[in-house]
């Protein structure tokens, strides 16, 4: 087996502890953004709903304030996006959305 140089070794930890990726990446019709953004932050509610149904089943003195919050955060959200596409259809027939998400593993 090869013997890791420290160097070698930090830059293995980094890799296996930060991993990135396109989620969206393109251009699209304003109808077609608005519905992917859309669907893409009901599907963020509703696995908050579920994951607050699930810790108050487990536990029903658990504090479900921090889930209440994001769940409203979302909502509010979706309420500015809906509105954004609906100023900007009539403007802009071509959108473009980049979307990164980076999972980092750890306590930083």
């Amino acid at each position: 087996m090869e013997k890791l140089e420290a160097q070698d070794l930090e830059l293995l930890m980094t890799e296996q502890e930060k991993y990135q990726f396109d989620l969206i990446n393109g251009d699209f019709e304003c109808e077609e953004a608005s519905n992917i953004l859309l669907n893409l932050i009901d599907e963020k509610i509703n696995f908050q709903k579920k994951l607050r149904l699930q810790k108050w089943e487990k536990n029903h003195d658990y504090d479900l304030n921090a889930t209440d919050k994001r769940i409203e955060e979302l909502e509010s959200q979706k309420n500015k996006l809906i509105q954004f596409f609906n100023q900007k259809k009539e403007l802009a027939n071509q959108v473009k959305i980049k979307s990164i998400v980076e999972i980092t593993i750890g306590n930083e």
